[in-house]
């Protein structure tokens, strides 16, 4: 918590967090109501705290589908601080468990990963059909076979890549000094905020679907070619913005230094996925 500034006095190291809105406050800030430590803003509104929990981590109460669906809707229809309210990533600055934000964030990376490479997989599938000489048990099934094992490995090694895309993402956040909420902050604000891609995902899919009748139709797949690709440069930029606001909650940075931290993660993702795939060209290139 030293790391982080004074909500009110920038120039001041935070002391204690608001026990109401969560704001860092330094030693000046902190005010004693009804037993908790208060911002002066929030001492002159009576106890009552504004934020509710984590829909995902009410499962039990709400069940599974419904705290997902609000979980998402919340993380992207009102991710930051309005009307005093702390906002969904404001929630953060309370110190949550690991498990329910790991698999929140699993699902979540599941999905946009399983999506994708199924919405992709059933226009290879439908464009074998369609050539000559190509019988289901051949092109298309070994196509489908080879995109079920990866889904599958996906799901498998998901979860601890969570908690390496996180420790990465610590390290850039430690390097800037934004990282007052700790690992466990940085990791929340990870997964909670990927909700938007699992969002992005569905769309994407329902865009493939338009593909394929589209197959049959020459001049249509420019145009729904066109929008996948828009709408999967979208999904990765809304991520990178609610990672952003996401790293601000949990850490109580600044806006900078949390895009700072998000987009650099993003630029390493991009380059290290340029990297493999120009190595995996030149390894296909020599074995040819």
């Amino acid at each position: 918590m030293h790391q982080a500034p004074c909500a009110n006095h920038p120039e001041e190291r935070a002391a204690h967090i608001c026990g109401r809105c969560g704001d860092f406050i330094c030693a000046r800030c902190a005010l004693q109501v009804e037993g908790q430590l208060r911002c002066p803003r929030c001492a002159t509104l009576g106890a009552e705290v504004p934020s509710a929990p984590i829909p995902w981590e009410q499962r039990e109460e709400l069940g599974w589908a419904r705290a997902w669906l609000e979980t998402a809707r919340a993380s992207v229809v009102s991710p930051a601080a309005l009307w005093g309210d702390p906002g969904f990533y404001g929630r953060l600055r309370a110190r949550g468990r690991y498990g329910p934000a790991v698999g929140y964030g699993a699902l979540n990376l599941s999905l946009w990963f399983g999506l994708a490479v199924l919405r992709n997989l059933l226009l290879v599938v439908v464009d074998l059909l369609g050539a000559e000489g190509v019988g289901l048990d051949s092109g298309p099934g070994a196509v489908l076979a080879g995109g079920a094992a990866a889904v599958v490995g996906w799901v498998v090694l998901v979860a601890p890549g969570v908690f390496v895309a996180a420790a990465l993402l610590h390290v850039g956040a430690m390097a800037i000094s934004a990282d007052a909420g700790g690992f466990r902050g940085t990791l929340r604000a990870l997964c909670y905020s990927s909700g938007v891609l699992a969002l992005g995902s569905m769309l994407g899919f329902i865009v493939g679907l338009v593909g394929l009748v589209g197959r049959w139709a020459p001049e249509v797949i420019p145009v729904v070619e066109g929008i996948a690709l828009l709408l999967d440069l979208g999904t990765m930029l809304a991520h990178t913005l609610f990672l952003t606001v996401a790293l601000r909650g949990a850490h109580g940075t600044s806006w900078w230094r949390a895009a700072l931290v998000s987009g650099g993660a993003w630029a390493a993702a991009a380059l290290s996925g340029c990297f493999l795939g120009a190595l995996l060209g030149y390894v296909a290139a020599r074995a040819a």
